[in-house]
């Protein structure tokens, strides 16, 4: 009943100007209270309506996506998204990078962990540039060992350290702490990792 009431606080009216940016409150909303598929629904909605538009406000909407649940059509759409992406910021190389970044990280961007580890291959050709020894530059290795932890085990684990040794560079500890959890945790085994 409170979710109710919380959600009725938000207006959702089509025909208001604001109706999109109500909708991503509710988004949110929705997400934050463990319903999942309703946020989708609407984020999918929200795609919908706007295929074509503001190539940034999509980029926001797939990140909530990706951090909610799967859509079905959702590693064909990334592709089409990042090109796009891409193409119309590629004047500002560290926006390019970490975005990709941004995508590889998150659980939900596509059913592949080949896609996401190639989304972090082709974000160092713009971060390794741009950002050089920058918190990106330590995301996207410690993204990297991470998802390859299973497939590669000494060259993710040499990933991480990498991660870490910039991270002490940059004086991160939050991230230090994060990863060396991660290195303390026993992995699943490849079987039940996504490929």
């Amino acid at each position: 009943k409170v979710v109710e009431e919380l959600i009725r606080l938000v207006p959702l009216d089509q025909q208001d100007q604001d109706s999109d940016i109500h909708a991503l409150k509710v988004i949110e909303l929705l997400r934050v209270l463990g319903r999942n598929d309703e946020a989708s629904d609407l984020l999918n909605q929200l795609i919908k309506r706007h295929p074509d538009g503001n190539t940034f406000a999509i980029r926001t909407l797939l990140m909530i996506r990706s951090r909610t649940s799967f859509a079905e059509d959702s590693d064909d759409e990334l592709k089409r998204f990042v090109e796009k992406f891409l193409e119309e910021f590629k004047a500002h190389p560290t926006l390019c990078g970490s975005t990709l970044i941004e995508f590889a990280e998150l659980p939900y961007t596509t059913h592949s962990t080949s896609q996401r580890l190639e989304l972090l291959q082709r974000a160092e050709e713009f971060v390794r540039v741009e950002a050089g020894e920058s918190q990106w530059m330590a995301r996207l290795l410690a993204a990297r060992g991470k998802l390859s932890i299973n497939r590669e085990p000494a060259s993710a684990l040499d990933q991480i350290k990498q991660a870490i040794a910039l991270y002490e560079h940059l004086g991160n500890k939050l991230e230090i702490a994060n990863l060396n959890h991660f290195l303390a945790e026993p992995q699943p085994s490849e079987e039940l990792t996504r490929s």
